[in-house]
Parts: C-alpha cells; sequence; structure tokens
C-alpha cells in the first residue's frame, strides 16, 4: 500500500502547519526584503516624467528598463543591522537597496555622439541616480560658478533631497572642455545608523544636469566580493554541466546502439523542456542583454545574446535532459519500475491517478517543508553568527519580465525537471546498478549537485563558501533519499513546489497591484496540485505501465534476445550436423573443421559410408552466410545422403542433388561443392567439382603440389542438362604420405585490415611446409596463420576444411 494511503493525515497536517509557519516566518526573512512596489511600465513613466521635467525630449528613443539591486550595499546591511532592520530601511527608502534602472538611448554604437538619458528608481520610486551620457564635445550654454551652485541647489530640491543640510561639501570644481564648462560637486555625510556614509553627487554639463548620484558607500574592507564569487562558482558549475552532457550524450549513444533507449519519452522531454524555457525567454526580452558589453547597438546586443541563449545554452540544457534521461530510463525499469510509475502517469495524462496524484501532492507538501526549513535554517544561523546572512539576490529577475507569474511557473517547472532527471535519476540509477548501495548513490548525486550549480537547485546563499557547500550537500543528500524513498514525479514536484511557493512569497510581499494579481496566478497553480490530489483519491484509479504499451527499448532487448536465442538453436543444429568425430578409416588420417562468420553458416562438410573399402567425402559452401545459408545447408546434407549410398559415382549423386536442389531453392542461390569418393583398397580418390574451390593435392617425396580442378557449375543454377555436360568425374591416385586439402572460399578470401586477401599462394605454402604434419595439426596450423594474417579483421565468409592423409 501506498505510504499516502497508510498517512494521509499526517500528509495534510503537515501541508497546513508548513503553510502557517511560512505565512508567520517569512516576515523579517530575507524573501520580505523585496517588495517592488513599481511595474516595469510604471518605471518607465516615472523616468520619462523626470527626464522630460529637465528639460529633454526622449519621445523618440527607444526604452530599456531593468529591475536593480545593490548586493553588495544589501548584504552589508542585512549582516550588519539583521533583516527586520533592512526592511524597514528599504520600506522608508532611506538607502537605495533595488528598483529600476531606465535607459533612453537611441539604439547607438559605441563613439556615436548621440545621447543616452538613464535614470535609477528606488523602490518607491525615487529618483536615486540620472546620467546624461553626451560626448565632450558637445556645446552647452556657459555660466559662471554661482550661477552654477544656485542651479544644483534647485536641481537637488526637484529631485527630492530635501535634507542637503545634514551633509558636507566635501569637492567642488569645474572642468573645461572644448564647447562647455563642467561643474561638479559632492556632499558626504556620516550615517551611524548604517555604520558606513552617504554621498550625493551631482555633474551639471553648462547649464543642464548631466549626473546625480545619491550612493550609500560601505567602509573600507567591508565590502562583500559577493559578484565574484557567483561569476566563478557559476562558471565552474557550467563548465561541468558541459561536460556532464558530453558524457550523458556517451552514454545515452552506446545504450542507443545496443537498442536499449527509448527515443519517445526522451525527444518529447526535450522538446517541452525547449519550448518551456523559450518561452521564459521571450516573457524576459526586457531583460536580455542586460550588463553585457559587445561594442555594438543594444538592439544587435539583446539579439545576439538571446539567439545565443536559446542556441547554446538551452539546447546544451535540452541535450543534458534527453540524454539523461534517455541512458538512465532502461536502468531504472530494470532495477524499480514503481519510481517511474507517477511520471508515466504524468507524461500520459493520467493527472489523475493516484499515482500522478499522490505524488504531486507528496512534492507539494515536501516543497513546503523544503522552503520552510530555508527560513528557519538562515533565521537560526543570523541568530547564531552575524555572518550568516540570507539575501534573495535570485528573484530580482522576476520583476523584469512582462508577465512574472508566467517565469516563476516557467522556470519552476524547467529546473525541477532538468535538476532531478540530469542529477538525482541519472546518477543515482547507474551509481545503484553498478554497486547495489543506495547510500552510495545518494551521496554520489549529492556531489555532482554541488559541482552542477547552475542547474542543481539548492538551499539560497548564507555568503559564506564552505557552509553553501555543506548545506547544499545536506540538501542534495535529502532530494536523493526522496528519490529512493518515494519516486522520480515526487522529486521533480518537491522542487517545482520550493520554487513555485518562493515566487509566491517575493510576489506576496509586493503591494503593487499587478505583482499581487500575478501572486494569486500562482495560487491558482497552487491550489490546482491539491485539485488533482482530491480528484484522484475520489477516483482512485491505478495506473499501470502495461497499460501503457511496453517501451520501445524493451521491445528491441526482446527482440533481440528472441533473435539471439534462435541463432543459437540454428547454430547448435548446425553443428550437430556436421560429423561429431573423424572417420576411423584403415591406412588413412581424416580431419574436418568448419567456423561460421555468424551464429549459422552455410558451409558443409560430411563423410559418408558407403562400404567396407569405400567412404564418400562432400565439402560444400551455400551463397550467402546466416540462418538462411543454414537452412539451405542441411537440405543439401539430406539430399546428398539420400542418395550417395546408391551410387558410388560422384557425378550421378550430384546430378541427382542438382535436380531436387533447382526445384526447391530460390533463384539466385546456388551450391558449390566437392565431392568425392575414396577407395582405402585401391588408394585411389573419385572426385566431381560442382563449381567449387580446386582441392589441392601434395604429394609427400617433394611436396609437389597439384590442383584437383575438374569441371563443372554450381548445384541450384540449372535444372540438369547444362549441368550433367559440363560435370567431370575424374581419378586420381593417392600415394603414401599424400595430403588432399579441400576447403571453402573463407580462407583463401579472408581479408585483413588492409584489405588483402590470403590468396592461395599463402595456403599453398603453408600446406607443402606442414605436409608431414597430421590432419588436426594441419588444420590447427592452418587456421592459425589465417587469423595471424587478418589482425582480428572482422570474418566475413565462412571457413570448412577438410584434409585427407594416406599413412606412411
Amino acid at each position: 500500500m501506498d505510504n499516502m494511503n497508510k498517512n494521509l493525515v499526517y500528509w495534510v497536517a503537515a501541508l497546513l502547519l508548513s503553510a502557517a509557519a511560512i505565512l508567520y516566518l517569512y516576515k523579517g526573512s530575507g524573501y520580505d526584503n523585496i517588495k517592488y512596489n513599481l511595474t516595469r511600465n510604471e518605471a518607465i513613466g516615472v523616468a520619462k516624467n523626470y527626464v522630460e521635467g529637465l528639460g529633454y525630449d526622449v519621445s523618440p528613443f527607444m526604452v530599456e528598463a531593468y529591475s536593480t539591486a545593490e548586493m553588495k550595499v544589501l548584504s552589508y546591511l542585512t549582516k550588519t543591522l539583521g533583516n527586520e532592520k533592512v526592511n524597514e530601511i528599504i520600506n522608508d527608502d532611506k538607502v537605495y537597496v533595488y528598483g529600476w534602472s531606465i535607459l533612453f538611448h537611441q539604439n547607438k554604437k559605441p563613439g556615436d555622439p548621440s545621447p543616452e538619458y538613464t535614470v535609477v528608481l528606488s523602490n518607491r520610486g525615487n529618483v536615486t541616480n540620472f546620467y546624461r551620457d553626451v560626448p565632450d564635445t558637445l556645446t552647452e550654454k556657459h555660466i559662471s560658478p554661482e550661477e552654477a551652485r544656485v542651479k544644483i541647489l534647485k536641481f537637488l530640491v526637484n529631485t527630492g533631497v530635501k535634507n542637503l543640510n545634514e551633509y558636507s561639501l566635501i569637492e567642488s570644481k569645474s572642468d573645461k572642455k572644448l564647447n562647455r564648462t563642467d561643474y561638479i560637486y559632492k556632499w558626504e555625510k556620516d550615517s551611524p545608523e548604517f555604520k558606513g556614509k552617504q554621498n550625493i553627487t551631482v555633474v551639471f554639463n553648462g547649464d543642464k544636469p548631466g549626473k546625480f548620484v545619491s550612493r550609500f558607500q560601505i567602509p573600507a574592507g567591508l565590502s562583500p566580493n559577493l559578484e565574484s564569487q557567483i561569476a566563478i562558482y557559476g562558471t565552474a558549475s557550467f563548465i561541468f554541466i558541459f561536460f556532464l552532457a558530453q558524457f550523458a550524450v556517451f552514454i545515452f549513444l552506446r545504450k542507443y546502439h545496443d537498442g536499449e533507449v527509448w527515443l519517445r519519452i526522451g525527444r518529447n522531454l526535450f522538446i517541452i523542456f525547449y519550448v518551456f524555457s523559450l518561452i521564459g525567454l521571450i516573457n524576459s526580452w526586457p531583460s536580455v542583454g542586460q550588463n553585457v558589453v559587445m561594442g555594438t547597438d543594444l538592439l544587435t546586443q539583446k539579439v545576439v545574446v538571446f539567439l545565443s541563449i536559446a542556441l547554446l545554452v538551452f539546447f546544451l540544457y535540452s541535450l543534458l535532459l534527453f540524454s539523461a534521461w534517455s541512458a538512465s530510463e532502461s536502468v531504472s525499469r530494470r532495477l524499480w519500475t514503481n519510481k517511474l510509475r507517477g511520471i508515466d502517469a504524468f507524461i500520459k495524462f493520467r493527472y489523475f491517478s493516484l499515482s500522478s496524484g499522490n505524488a504531486i501532492f507528496r512534492g507539494m507538501v515536501l516543497g513546503s517543508v523544503f522552503f520552510l526549513s530555508y527560513i528557519i535554517l538562515f533565521a537560526l544561523g543570523s541568530y547564531l553568527n552575524d555572518d550568516i546572512f540570507f539575501t534573495a539576490y535570485g528573484f530580482w529577475g522576476y520583476f523584469n519580465n512582462y508577465i512574472p507569474s508566467l517565469t516563476i511557473f516557467l522556470d519552476s517547472f524547467t529546473s525541477a525537471l532538468l535538476s532531478s532527471v540530469a542529477i538525482q535519476f541519472f546518477v543515482i540509477s547507474f551509481v545503484y546498478a553498478k554497486w547495489k548501495n543506495k547510500w552510495l548513490a545518494i551521496v554520489a548525486s549529492s556531489l555532482l549537485a554541488i559541482v552542477g550549480n547552475v542547474i542543481a537547485q539548492s538551499a539560497p546563499n548564507t555568503h559564506i563558501f564552505m557552509l553553501d557547500i555543506l548545506i547544499d550537500f545536506i540538501y542534495g543528500l535529502i532530494f536523493g533519499y526522496i528519490f529512493f524513498k518515494f519516486d522520480l514525479l515526487t522529486l521533480v514536484s518537491t522542487k517545482f513546489h520550493i520554487a513555485l511557493i518562493s515566487g509566491a512569497i517575493i510576489l506576496y510581499s509586493s503591494d503593487n497591484a499587478w505583482y499581487r494579481w500575478n501572486f494569486w496566478v500562482i495560487i491558482l497553480l497552487l491550489v490546482s496540485t491539491i485539485v488533482i490530489f482530491i480528484i484522484a483519491r475520489i477516483r482512485k484509479e491505478e495506473f499501470r505501465l502495461e497499460n501503457y504499451g511496453v517501451p520501445t527499448h524493451v521491445k528491441k532487448i526482446s527482440e533481440r534476445e528472441r533473435m539471439k536465442k534462435e541463432l543459437e538453436i540454428a547454430s547448435h543444429v548446425q553443428l550437430s550436423l556436421l560429423p561429431k568425430e573423424k572417420p576411423n578409416v584403415k591406412g588413412y588420417d581424416i580431419a574436418g573443421f568448419s567456423l561460421p562468420a555468424k551464429e549459422a553458416g552455410g558451409d558443409y562438410y560430411d563423410f559418408v559410408k558407403l562400404d567396407k573399402n569405400q567412404l564418400g567425402v562432400a565439402i560444400g559452401d551455400v551463397s550467402g552466410k546466416g540462418v538462411g545459408a543454414a537452412i539451405y545447408m542441411t537440405l543439401t546434407k539430406g539430399i546428398l545422403q539420400a542418395h550417395a549410398e546408391e551410387n558410388a559415382s560422384p557425378k550421378v549423386v550430384l546430378n541427382k542433388v542438382n535436380r531436387l536442389l533447382y526445384k526447391t531453392i530460390e533463384k539466385n542461390t546456388f551450391v558449390s561443392m566437392f565431392y568425392s569418393v575414396l577407395d582405402t583398397e585401391n588408394h585411389t580418390l573419385l572426385y566431381s567439382r560442382a563449381g567449387h574451390n580446386p582441392g589441392i593435392l601434395c604429394a609427400n617425396p617433394d611436396g609437389e603440389t597439384r590442383l584437383l580442378k575438374s569441371s563443372g557449375i554450381a548445384l541450384g543454377l540449372e535444372e540438369g542438362h547444362i549441368f550433367s555436360k559440363t560435370l567431370v568425374e575424374e581419378t586420381i591416385s593417392v600415394a603414401s604420405g599424400d595430403t588432399i586439402v579441400l576447403y571453402t572460399d573463407g580462407f583463401t578470401e579472408a581479408m585483413n585490415p588492409s584489405l588483402e586477401e590470403y590468396g592461395e599462394d599463402r595456403l599453398y605454402e603453408i600446406i607443402k611446409n606442414n605436409r608431414s604434419k597430421s590432419p588436426s595439426k594441419l588444420i590447427e596450423i592452418i587456421t592459425h596463420d589465417v587469423n595471424h594474417f587478418v589482425e582480428d579483421y572482422k570474418q566475413h565468409d565462412d571457413m570448412t576444411i577438410v584434409i585427407i592423409q594416406r599413412n606412411k
């Protein structure tokens, strides 16, 4: 019985308690510090009014708006004052921490003299920075230093600086340009409340404002170096993920070659992930290219960055997802089919089955508990050590996008899917399959989650590197345990709901109606999880994999195993048809050997006892290889044995065999055969050659080689008239010590890697040099020499040989 069925009350209670605790404890946490009160369009409107109020016309200009944050300031204040005090500072707009940066531009390239205007707004819409980017050659009206001072003071009042008397003027100077004079004023004041200084800088280009900066200055030596740490760690992690993707592709290709992967699900996951990621990228178009400098106009820069992310980054992630899933699926289905039952139901659109509904709801409960643990962890950390603090810097991007709730949903889904499949599913499946140790697999996936930080969902940052590593490792262990305890869909749902709840809390913190509306969209998604679960409980529909259909890779494996078994049977049958022992013929030593190129082959040799003094010796080669050739070989053997005992003439026997084969085998198929009758009393060999390789007679005294090449065409090519007319029967005498070798072209046509054939000459030479060896030993020498020649190059034809040697 499913764990959910046995402990339903506990799961529901855990959800309610964690939800209540989150609502109670999130205030004062890092999540509560993000309270955007302006939407992107509202910020653009405020900035436009401000710039036009200064006398600059920006109506024909293009506009870019980015959510921005002074991360160093936020981190310093959080570490120094705590989350609750920082929350008050942000609400009162005492220090600029985050807000909007609005750029009015004409899509100019670097060095273009046309002006640009940048306005930075605080969270409450107050102007904290203004930049007018103009060349030094720009001409402006000349005013005196006193006129400049008056204009600057009036400008500050209009901008909202009403407590300038609290500041000390630390610098006032003029800068003579080619066609104007710039005036620079700087003020500073101590801020004991914030344990730092606040600065104001104003620059006038002639009689017009060119720059205004109001900034909190962190004391020297106390500025945290967050950006570089994040950049270095993120870059190293991305490089690792790149190589992980290559490894996953390698494993996938190897399994694909073996016919052990199911492409359909992996392909669908690739498409879903890539499309969802692309939609999210389009939704985040306003922030694309932010903080990127490429030496070109801004629009081109944004397009290049967009295409780079879409065609490189997202393709890499999609490929990693596809390869990791496809490579792991066959392993996982063999180890534990129940781990995929929920996600099978989900992929089959059986959302309301118990397998899917229970897993999704479990993930929601676990995701709530995880998010609550984040809040408790950092509240406890801040209480125990002032160096441990939390800033939710990863969530600023939500406000850049056209529809924040869409971004939260898409990011939550794609990151949960990618990290669960590429980290836990991929690593755990292979490590457990190899070593059968649960905790070794969990630890391996947790270590991979640390180095794969760019895709692995982990706890928020504590700003202490080693502590972050430890926390990520612990949470990675828990994620791995969830996979083992429950299933893959539960793990994906857990990570999905962690991100979804985080996004909902961020939106809930804002007082803006647009962000609150997006918050309720996220709440609707969370409620839909509960609805799915309730419907699944009511319907009580169980999902079974057999209803989904047998996976393609299972069919391939089954088919391959069936074919392998059939070929093994065919090979066994064929070998059983060959002589099981050497014929015992007085005065002669006879041996035979056959090696098929595949499991079953078309070569054949046989010994037929005719009377006490005669022995029929046959060797044949069916055109083609494999099972079909083996069947025809079996047929040929039956016909030959049925007629060989009736007549001692090889020509007569082969004529009868030809007539029956011609009526039976397919056109363009034929059998070559060398059939002979050895007379051990008269020491003669009577033979006919039906299109087969000539026999080799090696005389004992001097090793002279003679080819036994009487005329004749192959069996089965013609009904009988031409065959009988061309077939010749010849007789040779066999002297003491003479060796007769009958073989198929698998020996002479054996090729090495340079595609050079072994050839008749090499065969003749090795027979001549070893003619005194026994037939069994000579066969061993010949086969060893051929194998040495081909250098393990793949055997392409059956190899069969029979050697007759008269004793000395």
